[in-house]
C-alpha cells in the first residue's frame, strides 16, 4: 500500500531498475547500483497517492421558507388537502359541517409563540404568567398581527424570506385543518381529552377522559404530545388568534375560506 517501505534483498550486481507498483495505482521506480562483489539492499518508500478532491456538493436550497429565521422558531409544513370542518355535536357556531379544501401547503409554528420570542421581537412581554418558555398571552389580535408583520419585515430585510411569502396568522380553516392533522374525531387525540393530554381545567374532562389537575397557569410550550403532524399544544394552554373575522359557516364546499 502507498506510504509503506519495501526492502529488496539479493539484487544481482550492476545497475538495476527497480519499480514497485501498487494495486491502488501508486508506483515508485529508481536505478539502483549494486556492487560487483556481492549483493545490496534497495529501499524504497512509495509516495502516498494524493486523493482526488471530493466534488463540491451542489448547493441545496431549503424548501422551507422559515428556515434560519431571526427568532430560530421551528415551523412544521402542513400539506395541501381537504377535510370536513366544524362539528354537529358542538355549539351552533361550529355548524354546519362542510367540506373545505386547502389548496396550498403552508408552514405553521411547531409551538405557540413563546414569551421569549415575542419579547425579543417586540421589546415587551405583556403576559400574566411569566416564563420565557411559556406562550405569550394577554395579546390582542392587533398585537398578534403586528408581531407577524414585524417578523416578515425582519426576514425580508435579511434576504431569508422568498418572494411572495409572509408571516401571518392562520385562517380558521387552516388552523382547524392543521389541528385535526387528518383526524375526524372531536380532538386530534380522539373523542376524549383530559389534563394529561393538554393544559385546561382537568376537573371537567371531555368524553371518557379522567378527572385531573387544574393548573390555573400556562405551561411551557411542548409539554404534551404533539398531533400526527408534529404540532404541539393545539388543544389547551392558551387561546389562539386566527387571521379572519368571526362569521357564519357556509353550507356548501369551499376552497381556502377567509
Amino acid at each position: 500500500a502507498s506510504g509503506k517501505q519495501y526492502r529488496l534483498n539479493k539484487v544481482v550486481s550492476g545497475s538495476r531498475a527497480v519499480r514497485v507498483a501498487c494495486a491502488d495505482g501508486t508506483a515508485w521506480s529508481a536505478l539502483v547500483d549494486v556492487p560487483a562483489d556481492g549483493t545490496a539492499d534497495a529501499e524504497a518508500t512509495v509516495p502516498r497517492k494524493r486523493p482526488k478532491p471530493a466534488p463540491a456538493p451542489a448547493p441545496v436550497k431549503s424548501s422551507n421558507p422559515t428556515s434560519g429565521n431571526v427568532l430560530s422558531m421551528a415551523f412544521v409544513e402542513v400539506p395541501a388537502g381537504s377535510f370536513q370542518m366544524g362539528s354537529e355535536d358542538g355549539s351552533d357556531n361550529e355548524k354546519p359541517v362542510h367540506a373545505v379544501r386547502i389548496s396550498q401547503r403552508f408552514w405553521l409554528g411547531k409551538y405557540e409563540v413563546t414569551q421569549a420570542e415575542y419579547e425579543t421581537l417586540m421589546g415587551t412581554n405583556p403576559s400574566k404568567f411569566k416564563d420565557a418558555r411559556n406562550p405569550v398571552e394577554t395579546v390582542s389580535w392587533d398585537d398578534a398581527t403586528a408581531f407577524c408583520v414585524k417578523l416578515t419585515e425582519a426576514e425580508r430585510s435579511a434576504g431569508r424570506l422568498p418572494e411572495g411569502y409572509e408571516y401571518r396568522l392562520p385562517t380558521e380553516a387552516e388552523w382547524e385543518y392543521a389541528c385535526r392533522a387528518g383526524t375526524a374525531t372531536a380532538f386530534h387525540y380522539g373523542d376524549d381529552l383530559d389534563s394529561s393530554q393538554a393544559n385546561f381545567d382537568g376537573t371537567h374532562p371531555f368524553g371518557n377522559g379522567r378527572k385531573g389537575e387544574y393548573r390555573r397557569t400556562t405551561v411551557k410550550v411542548g409539554s404534551f404530545r404533539p398531533n400526527a403532524w408534529g404540532l404541539y399544544d393545539m388543544h389547551g394552554n392558551v387561546w389562539e388568534w386566527c387571521k379572519d373575522w368571526y362569521g357564519d359557516y357556509p353550507s356548501g364546499a369551499v376552497t381556502d375560506p377567509t
